[in-house]
């Protein structure tokens, strides 16, 4: 059993799902607005690596070594700092941080994201668009850095258009462009560490300018918990404060529908900012560090530089999007019924490396976990998917010949069984119908 650092050295932490869950917390009252509210409780947060314990240094090391075989080309999961987050997220339990991190490493290679270059905030922004060209439709993304070090985010959460979002293609294309952005967001961070030796955060601008309860579109809100979640197992410990600015009365109501989901403790966690909100920003993040749209000095070629601000669909978009999903004849499909707390695979024998494995599929109703496995290990990760509007499919280049087991997982469904369609098939060269 590993041994666990005492609850009094440990440093205060907050997720990224976190993040999303105290601005709503905090909005339980938000005539308190302007009321400070601190997320951590001093620099402690923030050790240097001078500070460090003997003991944090002992379990570092050994994080370090038990996911070596993963690193090699992601060389930012090695630093201490990187590690003493997965430490912090887990209560300093070794045996509880070292199977999410392997399994968050292992998706990250299957995405690719080590090999994307992402040492500068136009270059995940051009790594976000180069997902899918819808992403500049989900609002969100880097400002720079604070005075300090600390990286700036902005998300403009008002901005984006539910309905529109959620028919313009596949749920996981939305994950795969969050995960891009949030590994932006690391690489960025551990640079900044490299340079203070301190560890560092995010500052986080919430900005619900044109909130309206029109947001509250129920299959998209789904999906955004979804991926609240995901991020939040992937990028533990890397929230600083929160800033909620231009909060209307209003989301009272959006706090009440969604409470059962939302954290106790984070509730502390946020401040909600009144009318001098642009003065506050710019002196605790520095007007030189904040874009002219949210009341800086900083320039760039828009007031609101890379940041994506949102916005409806545009139809032509949601046609060119989506006219890659050419889905099988009813005959091509099988089907496969997944009961509550239960999973189903089928296997697929793969003749040999560099065969493509693609797979197309409707859930029926709710949504479904869906991963690929191959040996044990996640070739294609989790991913809770709904399809109410819009099909998964996709493909993977196998590495190695075998059986890949497709896995449809509806253990976190109570009552309710699944009915997936289905198709898979396996070759060479591009295959119809599913051409990408």
């Amino acid at each position: 059993m590993a041994r666990r650092i005492p609850r009094e050295e440990a440093h205060r932490y907050i997720s990224l799902k976190e993040l999303v869950e105290a601005v709503l917390n905090a909005a339980k009252d938000p005539v308190k607005a302007g009321v400070r509210i601190r997320i951590m409780s001093g620099d402690h947060a923030f050790p240097t690596l001078a500070e460090l314990s003997p003991a944090q240094k002992e379990q570092i090391r050994e994080l370090r070594a038990r996911t070596v075989d993963l690193t090699e080309t992601l060389p930012d999961y090695r630093t201490d700092f990187a590690l003493l987050r997965w430490l912090i997220a887990h209560d300093y339990d070794l045996d509880a941080a070292l199977p999410k991190l392997r399994w968050a490493l292992q998706a990250f290679l299957s995405q690719g994201l080590d090999s994307l270059d992402l040492s500068s905030v136009d270059k995940v922004a051009d790594a976000v668009d180069a997902v899918n060209p819808v992403v500049k439709y989900f609002p969100g993304g880097l400002m720079g850095c604070d005075r300090e070090g600390h990286l700036i985010y902005v998300q403009a959460l008002a901005r984006v258009d539910p309905r529109s979002i959620s028919k313009a293609g596949k749920v996981t294309d939305l994950f795969r462009c969050m995960m891009t952005d949030c590994q932006g967001v690391h690489s960025l961070i551990c640079a900044s560490e490299r340079k203070t030796n301190r560890k560092m955060g995010v500052s986080l601008i919430i900005d619900l300018e044109g909130f309206s309860l029109d947001l509250m579109y129920m299959p998209t809100i789904k999906i955004f918990t979804n991926l609240i979640t995901l991020l939040q197992m992937m990028y533990p410990d890397m929230g600083r404060r929160i800033y909620v600015v231009n909060a209307p009365s209003a989301v009272n109501t959006v706090y009440h529908m969604i409470q059962s989901v939302l954290a106790k403790e984070t509730r502390n966690k946020v401040e909600f900012l009144d009318s001098s909100w642009r003065d506050r920003l710019c002196a605790e993040l520095g007007a030189e560090n904040i874009f002219e749209h949210w009341g800086g000095t900083k320039k760039a070629a828009t007031a609101t530089g890379r940041i994506r601000m949102g916005g409806k669909v545009p139809e032509s978009v949601l046609i060119e999007n989506l006219s890659h999903c050419h889905a099988p004849t009813p005959k091509e499909l099988k089907k496969l019924t997944v009961p509550a707390r239960r999973h189903g695979a089928v296997p697929v024998t793969v003749p040999e490396a560099g065969t493509r494995l693609r797979w197309w599929f409707r859930c029926d109703s709710g949504d479904i976990d869906f991963l690929i496995r191959k040996d044990g290990y996640e070739v294609w990760p989790r991913f809770r998917t709904t399809t109410e509007f819009v099909p998964e499919f996709g493909e993977i280049e196998c590495d190695a010949a075998g059986t890949y087991e497709l896995v449809f997982d509806n253990g976190h469904g109570k009552l309710w069984s699944k009915n997936i369609a289905f198709r898979v098939e396996t070759g060479r060269a591009p295959i119809s119908p599913f051409d990408m």
